[in-house]
């Protein structure tokens, strides 16, 4: 879900943990976010040139994040999406991962590779 739909307002990508309803009215501190040893928020994601692609919708990449757990674990994080922000700290998209990730141990790894994608969408009514 993009809330504002421009990719320069994505200063920051970060995990969250818990189990939440996502929707329009979601934001900032509906979630809670990643604290697993070796986490930390990734700052001004770089951002390609915008291209068009297969469905002749614009989109562009950003290079992909990794994060890395380094334990020990005392209470395990289960990882439900990334989350951006821009930088009045608001939330301004979030993309759920398809199945949550269990970081309970030293060395799991999460990738993603961070994408916006134009969507023309009728408004929503009130």
């Amino acid at each position: 879900m993009i809330r504002y739909g421009i990719r320069e307002t994505l200063q920051s990508a970060r995990l969250w943990t818990n189990l939440v309803e996502i929707s329009q009215f979601t934001i900032l501190t509906d979630l809670v976010e990643a604290s697993f040893l070796g986490y930390s928020g990734f700052l001004n994601p770089m951002w390609a040139a915008p291209f068009l692609n297969g469905l002749n919708k614009g989109q562009s990449l950003a290079a992909s994040i990794q994060w890395q757990s380094s334990g020990p674990f005392i209470v395990p994080n289960t990882v439900y999406g990334v989350y951006y922000e821009n930088q009045d700290l608001e939330l301004v998209a979030l993309e759920p991962f398809p199945t949550p990730i269990l970081v309970n141990a030293a060395g799991i790894n999460i990738f993603f590779q961070p994408s916006v994608t134009c969507v023309s969408e009728p408004p929503a009514s009130p």
